[in-house]
């Protein structure tokens, strides 16, 4: 339909599946959508962006013979033909003809010659129903149709040869067939060519068909996982070559005459399994062959049908396009997850380095007393790249100088015989050596690796269990040395050299082990900023020590019993403001300090089968590399290219052994069956990617956080989206004026154990250092509801070197100077938070509920100047410029490190995320045995949140606390539940429920409403019923917040901070709280879930003149597991994230209305407020229905202010779109914004009369299976539409 005037739709940003990629010359093009993407491969970075098939998806690139810069793009039913041009250092795209479409799906393209000397005007296209046509592109014009007699639909197709006269086509069959026949073959009596051959043997249909003339093999893949290989040989002796002069082109070797494939004999000489889905495509190399497929794996096989390489970057399913670079040894796939990565080609196994092996053997010492031919070594420790230490049985403590193949006994002592264990110093200047007897021996060495002196100390009086060397995380120097001896008596030594390298050892700190079985250090890490020894025992539990007691052995501050099962903690490292641990369970996981106490962040596995992880390395460009082992393998893995680095076959974990990693240069040495082998291979670290992935499932939801304006990037979108792969996102992106916008992944959030398909946002004024913070809401499967604080920072001015103060969530100064890791017991002032603005971007769309009016200002703690809506960025910027001068992760704050898309670039915002609750229906009573996870949980499996909403009580009365969220899901149980989220607290409650719709609940939504007498909330749900049902939730919210003030007043728990030295102090705060004003219940449900008789209270308070007292800060914080309130009145808060969940909230009752909208489900809502009390509420379901009702509510004074609702007036558009409607957005009183299934935009304009729907607009998306929608305005009368589904595209609407 034609554009309607002053209405304009223009797509900015499309990122969906590569499917086609190419090289041309020395760059890549890549096809996503309708869009031809241009990267230099050297470079990993995208130079240009065009879209030149839509609507269209590509689905191939083809070369021409004389110019490669020639190419035909192909896709779906269309054609087209471009040139691209290389201006010096710039490319840019020629259109040489426009769209061609052509009768059916278009399977394969090839440039063929029909005369001599025109090589590149004629092309030939097989078509889905197996039909050829020959197709002359500079006249559009189809010279010659030729069809087969097989005439079944086709999945893939492949042309064979340059010739017309010679052209074959190789072609899949639904009937699991491979069939081959010629243009101009044989006939049968329907001048229909006949089948050359037919090639059988899959047991399902055929994807991909690949055929290489050098050696004339041609390899399938199928449905059935399999790969074929067929061996192609012509039992006819070519004697001349008539056929190349008539042709007019120079015939290679490896070229085949129609002649030769009617003579052609095929042998199946191989069948590949190695893929656990479907095989997609499949290329031929000279030596290789390399297939990917539906499990996100590209394998490299060898032609006798073994494993090379496995590449497993690509996460979700589906890697759909492949390209080979031979020249370079270099391949390129693109996978369903919208990214494109570069492999190496190699010849080693399973994608690690080609190691090699040497095997040492002790020398004999026949002059010692000590020394027996029969001697064998006990432990190894490689000291640098070229030297290896040995000790033996005997107590001999060898040097092997690998360059030199040199012996030299550092040490020969008895007292090491039989028992003895060694540790050298990450700086590779110490050695330690405990015995059986309770001794330790520490040799200094100088920079040539020669002993310069050496010290003794007799320690423990049983046997020296371990020892390690513990590093100072700020300067890599080794300053302590941990000893672990019998009955858990640990002994942490100060080592100390002078200017004559004399070393010494000064006990610093006694701490003891509490009891297990095996009760001895097995991994450490001192914090020098803390003064805390962090260590995990043997048995599998991580302790806190504070070293700053002098005395008796101390015992821990903090514990986590059997956190890495019992088999033992194997690393303590601490690594960007993180503590990181990992144990024989498979896995590692993320700790934080808050208040001086550890806090467990998250977990996390590497692969299935890594069983074992033994250490934690961290490269300078932050890639997290796991050492472990899987089986009998000892292997380096790398979390942020998700990729095996290098593997030695060791015989498993279980061995002496040792691992040093220079640059690219892995050196492995361990001790098998009485010997000693020592392994180098190269490892690649640096795996290109030239285009990051975004989700590896489908998309389910995307929503609008912020737009930073101002910015060297131009404005600049900050969204998170969820998906089906248990993952949310923060992105952003900006429109370039370059025609390169791309999107990039902030962060990535985790945790959640199945689909997350709700998300919703609203503010937060809690963490005053962001230039945006946003209380982010995310529910799917199993009944999980997640919350997190996102802040965004404009800019990045000074990373080198940062000492900006941060605070953390309760108020404490965190100092996050480069090295260190301290939470300072500061009481400076970090911001004046009454001489700036917080940040509110955009009226309308903030939370999951799209459509919303928010008030003219929000509330800000401690703030005197509200900001209203719509003011920017710019605004707070300036008034807190001395903020955005510098960041760095806060350390409550969580950073991905399989994040290979983190943005660097100076000037562009950033993200930061902290996990703040979590909350899941159905939790267990039972006894917790693990106190670190808090609570059990025996989630409902059957139960899923369809939706989310969520505000801020300070949206319903600006004097409401900041703190408090509500949120509304729609679950698939035919619940409604309201929720309310503190903040401060980190808990959750059920405020309220119901049943009423009896069906599943597929979209919820609220709307402030404003009343003469006060603001009310209505929330507004829908279901497969397709009834939308209106609820006035104002009572319920407002009983909470009356609890929730009259709880913190009688405890003392409002805490404040003087603007001008920090300090807290105790201050009296009058409140206009006319929230207070309502009818009051004799029973108000405490935030714990117990229940506060009102005859506790003073009743005579309506409005409640709250005095604050206000305790001292000292430093620290008490934590209670619980969260209750002790006898005392003092109130404990937990800054870990649990939940009070004692009652199940009270059952909300019927809704205020209810409206039969559609015939079956009802997936999209939207509610505006028009003027004064009208509003249009719009939906849109399952019917392919367009429904709008016209509203009218108001809250009359006689009815105790509860909402009523009119019906003024209904429009209907029963054909909106050809498929179900997944996405309604309410502009304004004139238009609204729709989406489908049906992949269509469609703008709609209501008549004057409110009767009639007019269709203004008709927009195609690229976005497939599209879920959701979210329209957020950018300026007057401009919008910008974000659209998800399988990929993610932007678009932009001008009125």
């Amino acid at each position: 339909m034609a554009s309607q005037t002053g209405l304009h739709i223009k797509p900015q940003l499309l990122v969906g599946p590569v499917t086609a990629l190419e090289f041309i010359e020395d760059v890549l093009i890549s096809g996503e959508g309708p869009y031809l993407s241009v990267y230099s491969v050297e470079r990993t970075t995208s130079i240009l962006t065009e879209d030149v098939l839509s609507p269209c998806n590509i689905h191939g690139f083809r070369k021409g013979w004389s110019t490669s810069s020639l190419i035909c793009v192909f896709g779906q039913k269309s054609v087209r033909i471009l040139h691209l041009v290389k201006d010096h250092a710039r490319y840019r795209i020629k259109c040489l003809t426009d769209i061609c479409e052509f009768e059916d799906w278009i399977w394969d393209v090839a440039w063929v010659c029909v005369k001599k000397g025109d090589q590149n005007s004629v092309l030939s296209l097989a078509l889905c129903h197996n039909v050829v046509l020959l197709w002359d592109w500079q006249r559009d014009s189809v010279l010659q149709r030729v069809t087969c007699e097989e005439k079944c639909i086709l999945y893939c197709a492949k042309f064979v040869g340059q010739s017309w006269d010679d052209l074959v086509l190789a072609a899949g069959t639904v009937f699991n067939q491979v069939i081959i026949w010629s243009m101009n073959g044989q006939k049968d009596g329907q001048d229909q060519q006949v089948v050359l051959q037919r090639l059988s043997g899959h047991q399902g249909v055929i994807f991909s068909i690949c055929f290489d003339p050098r050696t004339k093999r041609l390899c399938s893949v199928s449905d059935d996982r399999s790969i074929k290989l067929w061996q192609l040989t012509c039992t006819l002796n070519k004697t001349d070559n008539k056929m190349s002069d008539s042709a007019g082109y120079d015939m290679d070797e490896g070229d085949i005459t129609l002649e030769d494939w009617s003579n052609m004999e095929y042998t199946l000489i191989n069948t590949l399994y190695g893929h656990s889905a479907r095989v997609w495509d499949v290329g031929l190399l000279e030596h290789f062959i390399v297939s990917v497929g539906e499990d996100s794996t590209c394998v490299l096989w060898s032609y006798e049908g073994k494993v090379i390489q496995k590449f497993k970057g690509h996460k979700g399913k589906s890697i759909w396009s492949l390209a080979v670079n031979e020249s370079q040894n270099l391949l390129v796939t693109g996978g369903g997850d919208c990214s494109i990565r570069a492999w190496p080609i190699t010849t080693t196994l399973t994608g690690a380095s080609e190691v090699t092996e040497k095997k040492l053997a002790l020398p004999v010492q026949t002059g010692s007393s000590i020394t027996h031919a029969d001697d064998f070594p006990r432990s190894v420790a490689l000291l640098g790249d070229l030297v290896m230490l040995v000790m033996t049985n005997n107590g001999v403590l060898y040097k092997y100088e690998m360059l030199s193949s040199n012996w030299e006994v550092l040490m020969a002592d008895t007292r090491y015989r039989s028992y003895s264990v060694l540790a050298t110093s990450l700086c590779k200047r110490f050695i330690a050596v405990g015995n059986i007897h309770g001794d330790i021996k520490v040799f200094y060495l100088n920079d040539d690796a020669l002993c310069v002196n050496q010290i003794e100390k007799s320690v423990y009086q049983g046997k020296v269990m371990n020892v390690l060397w513990l590093t100072d995380p700020g300067t890599d120097q080794c300053t302590k040395l941990l000893t672990s001896g019998s009955e858990g008596n640990v002994i942490l030594w100060n080592v100390t050299t002078n200017a004559d390298n004399i070393c010494d050892l000064v006990k610093y700190a006694n701490v003891s082990l509490p009891y297990c079985k095996q009760r001895w250090v097995s991994a450490a890490q001192y914090l020098h900023e803390e003064d805390i020894l962090v260590c995990g025992d043997r048995g599998g539990t991580v302790h806190v020590y504070d070293c700053s007691h002098n005395g008796e052995a101390s015992s821990p501050l903090q514990s986590f019993p059997k956190i890495h099962g019992k088999t033992g903690v194997t690393c303590i490292c601490y690594h960007d403001n993180y503590v990181y641990t990992s144990g024989r369970d498979g896995q590692y996981r993320q700790y934080v300090f808050v208040d001086g106490k550890l806090e467990l962040m998250n977990s996390n596995k590497v692969f299935k089968g890594l069983e074992w992880i033994d250490q934690l390395l961290f490269t300078s460009d932050g890639n997290m590399l796991i050492l472990g082992f899987h089986t009998s393998y000892f292997v380096l893995w790398s979390v942020t290219h998700n990729q095996r680095l290098f593997q030695v076959d060791c015989g498993g974990g279980h061995r002496a052994w040792d691992f040093n990693l220079n640059q690219n240069i892995a050196r492995f040495a361990y001790i098998k069956s009485g010997g000693i082998v020592a392994c180098e291979g190269v490892v690649q670290l640096e795996q290109p990617i030239l285009k990051p992935r975004i989700h590896g499932r489908e998309m389910t939801r995307v929503v609008h956080l912020s737009t930073i304006k101002g910015t060297t990037c131009g404005d600049v979108h900050i969204c998170a989206t969820s998906s089906e792969d248990t993952t949310v996102n923060l992105v952003s992106f900006s429109h370039s004026s370059a025609g390169v916008c791309d999107l990039k992944v902030q962060n990535r959030l985790q945790g959640h154990l199945s689909s997350v398909r709700a998300l919703a946002g609203t503010h937060s004024n809690y963490t005053p250092t962001s230039d945006v913070t946003r209380v982010l809401f995310s529910a799917g499967g199993r009944a999980q509801i997640k919350c997190w604080r996102v802040n965004v920072f404009s800019q990045i001015a000074n990373t080198q070197n940062p000492t900006v103060p941060l605070h953390d969530v309760d108020n404490k100064m965190v100092s996050t100077e480069k090295g260190s890791s301290s939470v300072m017991k500061s009481d400076t002032v970090l911001l004046d938070t009454k001489s700036g603005y917080r940040d509110i971007i955009n009226s309308e769309v903030l939370t999951k509920d799209k459509h919303n009016t928010l008030p003219d200002c929000i509330p800000i703690v401690d703030c005197a100047v509200h900001m209203s809506l719509g003011e920017t960025e710019q605004t707070r910027t300036q008034c807190n410029h001395t903020l955005s001068k510098a960041f760095l992760l806060s350390k409550s704050e969580t950073r991905n490190f399989d994040d290979e898309s983190t943005n660097t670039d100076s000037g562009v915002p950033t993200c930061t995320f902290e996990h703040l609750g979590s909350h899941m229906l159905g939790k267990s009573g039972k006894k917790c045995y693990k106190p670190w996870k808090k609570f059990q949980y025996n989630p409902n499996p059957e139960t899923r949140y369809m939706d989310l909403t969520a505000l801020t009580a300070s949206m319903l009365d600006a004097t409401m606390p900041t703190d408090l969220h509500f949120v509304a899901a729609a679950c698939s149980d035919s619940y409604v539940r309201l929720f309310c989220f503190n903040e401060k607290t980190r808990t959750f409650n059920i405020l309220g429920q119901s049943a009423f719709h009896c069906h599943c609940v597929l979209c919820v939504g609220h709307k402030i409403v404003s009343n003469k007498c006060h603001n009310s909330v209505l929330i507004y749900s829908a279901a497969t019923d397709g009834k939308i049902a209106l609820w006035d939730v104002t009572q319920i919210i407002r009983q909470h917040v009356c609890a929730v003030v009259l709880q913190r007043e009688e405890n003392n728990v409002l805490f404040s901070t003087d603007s001008k030295n920090g300090s807290a102090y105790k201050r009296t705060q009058h409140m206009n709280n006319s929230y207070l004003d309502l009818p009051v219940p004799e029973n108000i449900p405490n935030v714990d879930g117990s229940v506060t008789s009102i005859s506790d209270c003073d009743k005579s308070h309506k409005h409640v003149n709250m005095e604050l007292n206000v305790p001292k800060s000292t430093g620290t914080s008490v934590i209670s597991q619980t969260g209750s309130h002790t006898a005392n009145n003092t109130a404990k808060w937990s800054s870990t994230s649990h939940f009070d969940l004692k009652v199940e909230g009270i059952d909300m009752g019927d809704p205020t209305a209810v409206f039969h909208a559609h015939q079956s489900g009802v997936n999209a809502v939207s509610l505006k407020h028009i003027k004064d009390d009208w509003f249009i509420l719009a939906s849109g379901g399952d019917d392919n229905a367009l429904h709008m009702t016209f509203l009218q509510m108001a809250a009359p004074e006689d009815k105790d202010g509860l909402l009523e609702v009119t019906v003024t007036g209904t429009a209907v558009n029963t054909s909106a779109h050809a498929a179900q409607i997944t996405g309604v957005h309410v502009l304004d009183a004139k238009h609204l914004l729709t989406v489908s299934i049906d992949q269509r935009l469609n703008v709609w304009q209501l008549e004057d009369d409110c009767t009639q729907i007019t269709l203004m607009e008709s927009k195609f998306v690229n976005v497939a299976d599209v879920a959701d929608m979210d329209v957020w305005s950018s300026g007057e009368n401009k919008y910008e539409v974000a659209i998800c589904g399988v990929g993610l595209q932007v678009l932009s609407i001008t009125l």
